[in-house]
């Protein structure tokens, strides 16, 4: 395989990218570190990190187009529920010495996913770190918002609707499954598409940050961050299950929201799911509808739930309790 100037050099430099596609680069890849451009007059630079390790975030035999693509997709996600516009992004990636051979295809395979999703949004890669170790992607985004505009977790009121853009579970469901891979039915690529390339919701967060009063992205199970999200804004929230969408792998697996204890919850806490969770008051929904239209922005927006006083979690299933599982979504360090 290359060596590490050489890879960074074949697969991650971009000359053009910094005056092409993010105008504030001053300078980026190949000095110590990258320069750039202070945000505009009247914004607030908006910064998160994610990182990605191999068989806990993504199976080992995943095409590494594939991680590439869902490195970047995760920090998009994070910015598209603060209403921002994305720009620039560093990336720090370990790599085994020895797996079989493919280290230098894998590389190619991974900045090609990486590029592609980075082009869509005019992110540039401005920087990072390449070194050996076990497999683990880290990805820095950087991006903007109006000054006071981010969209914040602690925003919501009780009376407020509780929505959900687009559907979840099916990424939960491909893990479930990839760990029973005897048990997978018929219908499970569709699962699958969804665990391995998930797409963040840019377009559409810029949209909702004008109308909703917090927001947060499901990352970890819709349960778990939901509740983060009413205790971030000290209230409650009450969910209508039966009102979650869930989405086309689930449908096509057959998997509802019912039977057993384990069957009934885990598209609600299996995560990965990357749709924007949000609060917002009931009479805006249609000019939010028509703004998202406008934008272009794909999702569908479903009504889950409202914002309630008091605090914690109540869940209903056609209108009878719904008892809370256990576990409410994934937690590194949780039992």
């Amino acid at each position: 395989m290359m060596n590490e100037r050489e890879l960074i050099e074949k697969y991650f430099l971009r000359p053009a990218s910094g005056a092409a596609v993010a105008p504030e680069v001053v300078v980026g890849i190949g000095d110590d570190a990258a320069v750039l451009g202070g945000v505009k007059e009247g914004e607030q630079l908006v910064v998160t990190a994610d990182t990605l390790v191999e068989d806990v975030h993504f199976p080992g035999h995943s095409q590494a187009e594939d991680v590439g693509h869902k490195a970047l997709a995760v920090n998009l996600s994070d910015l598209a529920a603060m209403g921002a516009t994305p720009h620039w992004a560093t990336l720090c990636l370990s790599l085994p010495e020895k797996d079989g051979g493919q280290g230098e295809r894998w590389v190619e395979g991974f900045s090609r996913g990486f590029f592609a999703l980075a082009n869509r949004w005019d992110v540039a890669l401005v920087g990072g770190d390449l070194v050996h170790g076990p497999r683990t992607v880290t990805v820095q985004l950087g991006g903007a918002v109006a000054a006071s505009k981010a969209l914040l977790r602690s925003g919501a009121q009780p009376g407020e609707g509780i929505y959900l853009t687009g559907a979840i579970g099916d990424a939960g469901v491909a893990w479930h499954y990839l760990e029973k891979p005897a048990q997978a039915p018929d219908g499970f690529t569709a699962c699958m598409a969804r665990l391995y390339r998930p797409e963040p919701r840019v377009a559409e967060g810029r949209v909702i940050s004008r109308f909703a009063s917090a927001a947060m992205d499901v990352s970890d199970g819709l349960l778990g961050d939901l509740l983060r999200l009413v205790q971030a804004s000290r209230v409650g929230a009450h969910v209508a299950i039966e009102k979650v969408p869930l989405g086309e792998g689930c449908r096509a697996v057959g998997w509802e929201l019912g039977g057993s204890a384990e069957d009934r919850a885990l598209p609600l806490i299996g995560g990965e799911d990357y749709e924007l969770v949000f609060m917002m008051d009931d009479r805006r929904l249609p000019a939010l509808t028509k703004a998202l239209e406008d934008e272009g922005a794909p999702a569908l927006i479903a009504r889950i739930g409202q914002v309630t006083a008091g605090d914690g979690l109540r869940c209903t299933f056609e209108g009878a309790d719904w008892s809370l599982p256990e576990r409410l979504g994934f937690d590194h360090f949780g039992a």
